[in-house]
């Protein structure tokens, strides 16, 4: 099994963000992931943004089948249940999601948690609290780890 946080450490991760809702179709969206995989990115969050559980399922095996390929992180948002279904590397909350030490009861210890930080304060209160990693709004939209001292 790799070890995600090491990976994540060693490559200075550049992520990107995947909504099936900005592209036409499963096609479109997996070009764009494979586009994106080869161009060196390492670091992939699929939002599941589907009303069909089964599609989005079967989305998310799709990406995660690339990313094998490409050694890159898979990342899953918004359905925990796809995200274990799917074996992402990692779940990233939502600001209506369940409470954190739920999401760590019942998700594998292994995997990552990450959240997005609308505030400055909100990236230090995240990593207290047993976020991973946090995807910084406050201004150039970069990831934020746990290990890089915020």
């Amino acid at each position: 099994m790799k070890d995600i946080k090491q990976i994540l450490l060693k490559n200075k991760s550049e992520y990107v963000f995947i909504n099936f809702d900005d592209f036409k179709n499963e096609d479109d969206l997996m070009n764009f992931t494979a586009l994106k995989l080869k161009e060196g990115k390492n670091f992939i969050i699929y939002n599941c943004s589907l009303k069909s559980p089964s599609k989005t399922l079967k989305t998310a095996l799709k990406i995660r089948q690339l990313c094998s390929i490409y050694e890159a992180v898979f990342i899953v948002s918004s359905r925990l249940d796809i995200a274990q279904i799917a074996h992402a590397d990692g779940y990233h909350m939502t600001e209506d999601d369940i409470d954190l030490r739920y999401i760590k009861k019942y998700f594998d210890k292994d995997k990552i948690i990450g959240k997005y930080a609308h505030k400055k304060g909100d990236i230090l209160q995240s990593f207290k609290d047993g976020i991973d990693y946090v995807i910084d709004e406050t201004g150039e939209k970069r990831l934020i780890l746990k290990s890089d001292g915020a």
